[in-house]
This record gives C-alpha cells, sequence and structure tokens, in this order.
C-alpha cells in the first residue's frame, strides 16, 4: 500500500501545513461558491493521492450537489473518480451527519451506490455541520481499499471545522448586511416621510403635491405607472375620483369619476379603501383571483402587478396606487412602504 505518509509524526506535520494553507485560502471568501473554488485551488492541489469534492447541501432539495465550478476532480486528468451527488436521506450519509465525525467506508461492505461507482475502494466522508444546520460534506477517495486511517479522520475533521468556522463567518456577515440595508431601507422611508412633510406644507397647489408625491414614491419602489384616488359620499352613493393618473397604458383616466350605487360591484379601488388594508397582487392569475373572490369589477389595462394603500387624513380618504404591465413584480417590502408613505 502506497501511503504517503511513512511516520505518524510526518502525517500531523503535513496536515498542520494543509490546515494552515486552508486557512489562508478561506479568509477572503465570502459565500459558498468562493468557498467551494477555493478548496479546489488550494487543499485539493495538494491532496493529490486522493479523488477529493465538497457537496453542498441542499436540504429541501434531499440531496448534496458539488459546486458549478466546471473544475474536474484536481487529482484526476481524465474521468472524476467522485460521486456525482449525494443523497441526504441514504441511511449511510445519514450515519455521517449524525455522528458529525469524518467516517470512513471501505469496500467490498460498502453499501453505497453512490460511492461505490467512483472505482475508489477506500471514501473518507467528513461532514460540515453547525448545529440542526447541514452545510455539506467533503469527501476524499482512494483507488486502495482500507486506505485512510486514524490519522486521516483526525486531519479531515480539522478541514471540516475551518470549513464549518468559513460558513459561519458567511451566515453572520449575510445576517449583518441584512440588517445595515434594513436599516439604510428605514432611512431612506423616514427622509421621504420627511420629505413628504415638507412637500405637503410648501406646494403652492394639489397638481404639484401629487407630482412631487409621485416622485418621492417613485425613488422609493417601481412607480413608473402610479395614480392618487379620493372618494367622497353623495347622499348613498361613493364617488371615486381621479385627480392625478399616470400610467403608460391609460393615461386618459386622469380626471376621470366613478360613481358607485349600492349594491353595485365594486372597483379594485373602491374595495381597497373600504378594506382599509394594504392590496397586493403578484401576477395576472393573482389578480384574477382577488377580483372573483370578492366580486370585483376591474377596466383599463390588466396590470402584471399592483399595488394599493389606502390613506384617511381628517375627512379625506383615498388610495396611492402603483401598477405594473411587464415581469415587474411587487412585493410585500414594497406594500409596507407604500402603507407608511399613504398613511404618513
Amino acid at each position: 500500500m502506497n501511503r504517503p505518509y511513512p511516520s505518524t509524526q510526518k502525517q500531523e506535520d503535513d496536515f498542520l501545513h494543509l490546515s494552515s494553507l486552508l486557512c489562508r485560502a478561506l479568509e477572503e471568501v465570502e459565500s459558498p461558491a468562493q468557498l467551494c473554488l477555493a478548496l479546489h485551488r488550494s487543499l485539493f492541489l495538494e491532496l493529490c493521492d486522493t479523488h477529493n469534492e465538497f457537496y453542498l447541501a441542499y436540504a429541501d432539495r434531499g440531496v448534496l450537489l458539488p459546486p458549478s465550478t466546471g473544475f474536474r476532480d484536481s487529482s484526476d486528468a481524465g474521468a472524476a473518480r467522485v460521486p456525482h451527488y449525494l443523497e441526504l436521506d441514504e441511511p449511510s450519509i445519514l450515519q455521517v451527519i449524525q455522528t458529525g465525525k469524518p467516517v470512513i467506508f471501505n469496500d467490498p461492505d460498502l453499501a453505497v451506490p453512490l460511492l461505490a461507482v467512483t472505482g475508489n475502494r477506500s471514501h473518507l466522508l467528513s461532514p460540515v455541520t453547525h448545529a440542526e444546520r447541514v452545510y455539506g460534506v467533503l469527501y476524499s477517495g482512494h483507488q486502495t481499499e482500507g486506505y485512510f486511517g486514524a490519522g486521516d479522520v483526525s486531519g479531515f475533521a480539522t478541514f471540516a471545522a475551518l470549513i464549518r468556522s468559513t460558513f459561519r463567518r458567511i451566515d453572520l456577515v449575510h445576517e449583518l448586511h441584512t440588517k445595515m440595508a434594513g436599516l439604510e431601507r428605514a432611512e431612506v422611508v423616514q427622509s421621504a416621510l420627511y420629505e413628504i412633510s415638507e412637500t405637503v406644507h410648501a406646494a403652492s397647489n394639489m397638481e404639484q403635491l401629487y407630482e412631487q408625491l409621485h416622485q418621492i414614491v417613485g425613488r422609493l419602489i417601481s412607480a413608473k405607472n402610479f395614480f392618487i384616488a379620493l372618494t367622497e359620499k353623495s347622499g348613498d352613493n361613493t364617488v371615486i375620483t381621479f385627480p392625478y393618473y399616470v400610467d403608460v397604458n391609460d393615461a386618459d383616466f386622469e380626471g376621470l369619476q366613478i360613481t358607485l350605487r349600492p349594491g353595485e360591484k365594486r372597483n379594485i379601488t373602491g374595495f381597497l379603501i373600504e378594506s382599509r388594508s394594504p392590496l397586493l397582487t403578484t401576477g395576472p392569475e393573482d389578480f384574477d383571483a382577488i377580483c372573483e373572490t370578492n366580486n370585483i369589477t376591474f377596466f383599463g389595462s390588466k396590470p402584471s402587478s399592483w399595488l394599493g394603500a389606502p390613506f384617511y387624513h381628517d375627512q379625506i380618504e383615498g388610495a396611492v396606487v402603483v401598477q405594473s404591465y411587464d415581469d415587474f413584480i411587487y412585493t410585500d417590502q414594497d406594500k409596507d412602504l407604500l402603507r407608511y408613505v399613504a398613511n404618513y
């Protein structure tokens, strides 16, 4: 058996060197894809006597897949002698993940077809996990049965720990960026609300006010198609007017007046104002379903996404609405933003 380590001390020294190399390679990693790339360009090039790969876990699909880096097995100029993929619910793979430590599998007692087809007769699988989170599995294989021993288990456990630490750092940085983005978004909204307040007091007429409100909303969300609706009572009827209506398809709706009589179907804007809650549709089918479920009539061009927020200030009731006719779809975050603006 051709072992790369003539002595235990030599093996420990080599693993110490490889761990140091891996540490340096992972220092600047910012994503799982970069991590896999770093493994191929550092550790796997040094482990030239074995066939190596890292498999990312996709829990929703029940599989572990190698990265889409286009690299071949670092120790093979020809066909890769590593599994094409691993199944998370395969008993042997589950055993590896549950132990939390590297596990050796040797032929001929191997009952994992996905490993057996590699042609390797000795396999070392090292799980990379944290609490209940499975990040992936580090694979190493060799054609010689019994190739891996206790020293390899210890060394690969160190590799797995370094990779786990990198994943944890990636997670923490992502969480930090998300929080920072949220704070920046909050600052943008706060600035917009302050600007609205200033605009309300400074505008010389309602048309100027509506135009400036449109511009402010457009800095927060997509507002190419934007309108403001107002309602007032006329006896038992409700009258909806559209004093400001900018739309690529229905620009002539500005100044339109609709009278809703008791018992008649409401249009979607009237339904929005009566419901006193923001309304978001995320596709033509969703739009149709909401209209059908709530007995809503609709006129004009059908949007791909429609978002409206009602407002109630003193004796004034109305709504601010944006809509799109292309592939752009509004989100729940957009809905929250428009609600803040409408009710300010």
